[in-house]
Order: C-alpha cells, then sequence, then structure tokens
C-alpha cells in the first residue's frame, strides 16, 4: 500500500469517529457577546500554536471579549478542521489553519470538500516560507549541490517532517522540474530532521523557517535557498526560489497560517471579524512579535486568501501525482 492510500484509509476512520457527534444550536443576538472559542488543528507549543495566540491576544483588543485557544490536535490537522465544521455558525468558533488544510483531498476526500464549501477563509494572518537548508561548514552553494546531484543521482538525502508535508511536496516538485533526483527521508516533524542534518545523518533539510532560524542564526545551519517567490526578510541575504531554481519555483507555496469560520456566520460578525483581523495583522507589536517567533506578518483579505488556497491545492494535487508515479 502506498503512503498516500494508507494515509487516505487512516484518515477515513479519523473522520466517521469525529462526525458522529452532533453539531451544536446556532445562538442569537449581537455581536460579540460573549468569549469566542479558537479551534487550533495543532499542539500547544507548535508555530501554528504561537502564531494563533498572538493574533488571538490582538483580537481581544479589538474585539473587547476572550478569545480561548483550544487545541484539537491530530491526524494532520482534520480533527480540529471538522470539530469547527460540526460548529454553529455564530462566530463564537473559529478555526486557525495552517497550509495542511490544502493538503486534505490527498489524505482525506470527503473532510477536503467538506471544508472548501462550509468553511469560509476570513484572512491568512502569516506565513513561515521553507527553507532548504544544510549544515555550517559544508561550504556549497544552492547550485553546486544542484551539480553534485546531476552527477550523483539519488545519493544526496534531504529531511522533510514527513511525507506528503508541504515541505515534501514542494520539493519534489522543484527537483522534477530541474531534473534533479534526490532521496528523501521523511521524519514526524521537523524538530528531528534539523537535528539529524546537524548530526550529519542527512545532508540537506527542507523545513519551515520558524523551525530551523535559531540553528541559522547560531550558524550551526546554513540556508540554500527560502523557497518563496520573494526573499525573506528574515533572511534578506538568501536566494529565494526563483533565484534558486529558475523558472521550475514559479508558484511555490508558503507554509501559511490562517483563520476559518463556518459557513453561514451573520453578516455583523463577519464584518467584525475581518476588520478586526486585518487591524490585528498591520499592528507593530503583532508584526514584531510574529517576527520574534521567526514568522512574517503577510496579511492577505477574505477573497485574497480563497484565490490563493484554490492556486495552492492545484500546486500540490500535480505534486502528489509526481510522487505516486
Amino acid at each position: 500500500m502506498t503512503p498516500l492510500r494508507w494515509i487516505r484509509t487512516w484518515c477515513a476512520a479519523v473522520l466517521l469517529a469525529v462526525c458522529a457527534t452532533p453539531a451544536p444550536a446556532a445562538g442569537s443576538g449581537g455581536y460579540p457577546q460573549r468569549p469566542i472559542t479558537v479551534i487550533v488543528s495543532y499542539a500547544a507549543g507548535g508555530t501554528a500554536d504561537i502564531a494563533t495566540r498572538i493574533l488571538a491576544h490582538a483580537l481581544e483588543q479589538e474585539l473587547h471579549v476572550s478569545l480561548v485557544v483550544e487545541n484539537r490536535p491530530g491526524a494532520s490537522g482534520i480533527i480540529g478542521t471538522m470539530a469547527a465544521l460540526r460548529a454553529a455558525p455564530d462566530g463564537y468558533t473559529l478555526l486557525s489553519a495552517s497550509s495542511e488544510i490544502s493538503l486534505a483531498a490527498m489524505m482525506s476526500p470527503q473532510v477536503s470538500e467538506r471544508a472548501r464549501k462550509d468553511l469560509v477563509p476570513l484572512a491568512q494572518t502569516s506565513v513561515s516560507p521553507i527553507v532548504l537548508a544544510a549544515r555550517a561548514g559544508r561550504n556549497r552553494s544552492m547550485s553546486q549541490w544542484a551539480d553534485i546531484a546531476r552527477r550523483n543521482p539519488g545519493k544526496i538525502s534531504y529531511a522533510t517532517p514527513g511525507v506528503l508535508t508541504p515541505m515534501h511536496l514542494v520539493m519534489e516538485s522543484l527537483l522534477h522540474a530541474d531534473g534533479l533526483k534526490l532521496f528523501h527521508v521523511p521524519y514526524n516533524g521537523g524538530g528531528r530532521a534539523v537535528t539529524d542534518v546537524l548530526g550529519g545523518q542527512v545532508d540537506l533539510v527542507a523545513v519551515a523557517l520558524g523551525t530551523v532560524l535559531p540553528q541559522i542564526e547560531a550558524k550551526k545551519i546554513e540556508p540554500l535557498a527560502v523557497l518563496d517567490s520573494l526573499r525573506s526578510p528574515l533572511l534578506p541575504r538568501v536566494p529565494d526560489a526563483a533565484e534558486a531554481f529558475g523558472g521550475a519555483a514559479e508558484g511555490v507555496p508558503v507554509v501559511w497560517f490562517g483563520w476559518f469560520a463556518p459557513r453561514g456566520l451573520p453578516q455583523e460578525a463577519s464584518d467584525k471579524l475581518k476588520r478586526a483581523l486585518a487591524q490585528a495583522a498591520a499592528s507593530a507589536s503583532v508584526r514584531d512579535k510574529l517576527r520574534q517567533a521567526g514568522l512574517e506578518a503577510r496579511y492577505l483579505d477574505s477573497a485574497q486568501f480563497a484565490a490563493q488556497l484554490g492556486r495552492e491545492r492545484d500546486y500540490y494535487s500535480k505534486a502528489a501525482r509526481l510522487i505516486e508515479k
């Protein structure tokens, strides 16, 4: 059984279990009148959780109510996503999600279709571009690594946080377009992948910038490329994707963090939430806190965010087909 088929089978079982809980009835009245629950599809302390709490604190100042962050990790974000889909569309339950919601089509088509139809994107608030890096001291540029890979197909290894993660899909897409073959080593999380690059067990690592920024700043890891359409303000001297991979890098997704609500949100709640998210994302304090966490403040409004999600799903679907061949 291929990794993709195994993951689909597993996620289908999770979906059946989660869907067994009935949805609560929608409330009524003005907005907001009581605390708002924000579901995070990942564990406390991770990058998604940190990004959520930074914005949640700022939103409390804008909306004048408490925001209660509720972590619902598991099944690559599916458990949290389904919890948000079951919530009443009254503005008192929101979902803070990351790029993995765009991967649901590969892991569980049922969840993907429900999320596409029944979750409304409110705003993207921050990003953590994917960084390709090597242990410091190797003293090789991206072009030098590429030359070695062409002469020795499959000999150079690269680590990612796991199979069918954004890092895995982006790397395989770029390598295929550039005619390169590297050996993929999937890990259960970016931290372990970084540790093994430091230890010399693998040659390269592709992870979210926030995961590896402390090691880069400590000069233990050398960034080769930021896999984004522009250079990162956190690593202004590091080439972007187009500079490292040429035309093959067009449309490369980043790891983003954004907010969603169940479809059917009252207009008053929708307007207030979108306005509050825009104001919070523009705050100098929020931008500084995100930067300290290795994140870039990059706001997209609801329409821009929705358009990006569509392009991203297409990109990941094509990349997954390359892996399945």
